[in-house]
């Protein structure tokens, strides 16, 4: 790590200084008995903030993959005066770019979200079983999909996932000249007769499958649970 890190990340001026620019912060006293007014930025004069520039140390981080982060952390503290808070405050960085508190479940390392709960880690950790600085693989995400219920078998066929056991349907199709329903004229059903063409008291007409949607034409003919062959069948699919 160079020596003069400390320095290049905090050489930026700080938020909040006193200090004025020639052209626009002077100080002006206007003619007459008005109010001294100050043409800096008005709020939190009083208040200083760091502003550091943080990217040499990123980058000195990412330089270090693969090493053993005991050395890398000892180089960085051999170069920061800890009694300085600018200093000081970059080894609080230092949390927010490496995590260091990892543990293995299985082949996964693990971490604490920055909030809360737990996750694979992401970006720079130390390795629980070796101690070595690496850098975690971009995760990809995949959108999470609704399980499936329900396959079809055929066009009179389907299984469906109830209360996690599979059962098979089975249906039938309707004759296209069986009757669906028989419509009458109603006086105070206007858009009724009008939809079927009934005019007059004593209108009717037949409704016969063949004008009905494909699917009120099915009837179901059995229901029963899957064998074992189909059940696997059906997981298989939906998965």
């Amino acid at each position: 790590m160079r020596s003069d890190m400390a320095k290049i990340i905090v050489e930026r001026p700080r938020h909040g200084s006193r200090l004025r620019s020639v052209k626009f912060a002077a100080r002006v006293r206007p003619a007459g008995d008005v109010e001294d007014f100050d043409l800096a930025p008005p709020g939190d004069r009083d208040e200083k903030s760091l502003n550091e520039n943080l990217a040499p140390l990123k980058r000195y981080l990412d330089r270090q993959v693969g090493r053993p982060w005991d050395k890398v952390y000892s180089e960085i503290r051999a170069n920061l005066d800890t009694r300085k808070a600018t200093q000081l405050h970059i080894l609080q960085h230092l949390r927010d770019y490496v995590q260091t508190h990892c543990w293995m479940e299985g082949r996964t390392v693990m971490a604490n979200r920055r909030w809360f709960g737990v996750d694979p880690v992401e970006g720079l950790y130390v390795h629980p079983k070796t101690g070595i600085l690496r850098r975690a693989p971009e995760r990809k995400w995949k959108l999470k999909r609704e399980p499936v219920t329900r396959v079809r078998l055929s066009e009179l066929a389907h299984c469906e996932l109830i209360e996690r056991v599979w059962f098979r349907f089975d249906y039938r199709k309707r004759d296209a000249d069986e009757v669906l329903e028989v419509v009458r004229f109603h006086e105070d059903q206007p858009e009724r007769n009008m939809k079927y063409g009934l005019r007059q008291p004593g209108d009717r007409r037949i409704v016969r499958y063949r004008d009905a949607p494909e699917q009120n034409r099915l009837v179901l003919v059995s229901r029963c649970q899957c064998t074992l062959v189909e059940a696997e069948a059906a997981t298989a699919a939906a998965g």
